[in-house]
């Protein structure tokens, strides 16, 4: 388990320098390649693939972490609860549109 947060904690840190790049209109793949070259965390990979599995397991973690606060916000099953967790999920992939790519 402490080598999983490892990687996440090292993807999360690519990931992050990645998104920055891609901001600055950067495509992806030439983003990817510019944070790799000019950041250690990816020597802690054996492969690109490697690298963006362990970022795309941290999207999927912010995802659940975003959807089990909102669960917690209404009555399980309503209207109101459905309706917050479709919510959520627009915003996470507004606001996370990198990591959401990912997925």
């Amino acid at each position: 388990m402490a080598q999983i947060s490892a990687e996440l904690a090292l993807a999360k840190l690519h990931a992050s320098r990645t998104t920055d790049l891609m901001e600055k209109g950067l495509t992806s793949k030439d983003a990817f390649d510019e944070a790799r070259y000019g950041d250690a965390p990816y020597r802690h990979f054996k492969a690109k693939e490697d690298l963006l599995r362990a970022v795309r397991a941290l999207a999927f973690l912010g995802l659940f972490q975003t959807m089990k606060e909102a669960e917690q916000q209404s009555t399980a099953g309503s209207r109101a609860q459905i309706l917050t967790l479709g919510d959520r999920h627009v915003v996470f992939a507004e606001q996370q549109h990198a990591f959401f790519g990912l997925m």
